[in-house]
């Protein structure tokens, strides 16, 4: 019998907590080019790659970030040129989960 949930999918699970709580803060995400849709590239210091930066920006710049970045992508159609349909989704997921998990009172760095 094969198992409901592929192990991809338990790791796509995982991923965010796996880089929120990652000792090494220089980790970066591939973004389907949001560092087009930022002055300069980067958001109050912090690049579309690095989560764990956006994250300790807090609740209300990381929701700024995400209403920033989320239209442009859809709207100008940027990703269709760094990345999959299926890339892009995924990248804005992890955005509304870090915003979730920001709203749950989520402290970036700290073990799960």
């Amino acid at each position: 019998m094969k198992p409901i949930i592929s192990h991809g999918l338990i790791s796509l699970l995982l991923l965010p907590t796996l880089i929120l709580t990652s000792p090494t803060p220089s980790f970066e995400l591939p973004t389907c080019g949001a560092i087009l849709c930022l002055p300069n590239g980067e958001f109050k210091g912090c690049k579309p790659s690095q989560l764990t930066c956006l994250c300790r920006l807090g609740l209300p710049d990381t929701q700024e970030f995400v209403r920033a970045t989320k239209p442009c992508l859809d709207r100008e159609k940027k990703a269709q040129r760094f990345c999959t349909a299926g890339a892009l989704e995924q990248y804005q997921r992890l955005l509304d989960d870090l915003v979730e998990r920001l709203e749950g009172g989520f402290r970036c760095g700290a073990r799960v």
